[in-house]
């Protein structure tokens, strides 16, 4: 396993914090003895055990809960070529491409449309043998929304074939 940020594991050391604060919370309780008391003693060693118990729980689940931040913000990935698992499972790629009338105006490159596409065949260049892609364009006629493929070579095609147009939706 590996990690893709793997420095958010630094703050692992936060877990300690809750550690610290319940061992510098800890206050020794003065004592003050009354001969009717006697009888309450008993109870109270009891019922102080109880609290003790749910304290250390409390810690436990705080603790748990930093390491899991933690460990969520590390983005922790397998990087595993045991069987299935790991750098070659199938994806899903969702392409958007802007095809709304504004895309066609000229921009430093060349208009912003066909820059947009340039950069949509780069998307699809990633593509592996079994991943699905989803094009979206904003502007399409038909209420249907598009179907994901696992064909790269429809996907190209469709791109290719997209054009300026009217009726983007927001």
């Amino acid at each position: 396993m590996s990690f893709l940020n793997p420095f958010a594991l630094l703050a692992m050391a936060a877990v300690a914090v809750p550690l610290f604060l319940h061992f510098f919370n800890l206050r020794q309780p003065r004592t003050v003895e009354f001969s009717s008391l006697a009888f309450v003693k008993e109870l109270k060693e009891s019922a102080v055990q109880r609290v003790r118990i749910k304290e250390w729980l409390l810690l436990a689940l705080r603790m748990l809960a930093i390491a899991s931040l933690v460990m969520a913000f590390a983005q922790p990935t397998l990087t595993s070529t045991i069987g299935d698992m790991g750098a070659s499972a199938p994806t899903a790629h969702a392409v958007v491409v802007d095809n709304s009338l504004s895309m066609a105006a000229d921009g430093p490159g060349g208009a912003y449309f066909d820059q947009a596409v340039q950069k949509a065949q780069g998307v699809l260049g990633t593509v592996e043998e079994d991943d699905e892609v989803l094009l979206w364009p904003t502007a399409r006629s038909g209420a249907r929304p598009p179907e994901p493929t696992a064909n790269t070579g429809v996907a190209r095609q469709t791109l290719a074939e997209l054009a300026p147009q009217a009726g983007a939706r927001p």
